[in-house]
């Protein structure tokens, strides 16, 4: 089961890759396909995204959906 905080971690590690490709929210969003209201909740940790987009941010972004969950910040 998820907490807040396994939400809060991933938030985090989705905020610091956009932020390393210099990508504002609402151009992630449109590149994945999502509102940029789901992405900023996202990155708060207030809501998890489904499997499929899960996946799609984990593929964007080249990195493993473990990378994404990890409890470790993606390296900067």
């Amino acid at each position: 089961m998820e907490s807040e905080f396994d939400l809060k971690h991933i938030g985090r590690n989705i905020k610091i890759l956009r932020e390393q490709l210099g990508l504002l929210q609402i151009e992630l969003a449109e590149k994945i396909n999502i509102s940029s209201t789901a992405l900023a909740r996202y990155e708060r940790g207030e809501t998890e995204p489904k499997l499929k987009i899960f996946f799609r941010i984990a593929q964007f972004f080249g990195v493993s959906m473990e990378t994404l969950i990890s409890y470790q910040s993606v390296p900067h």
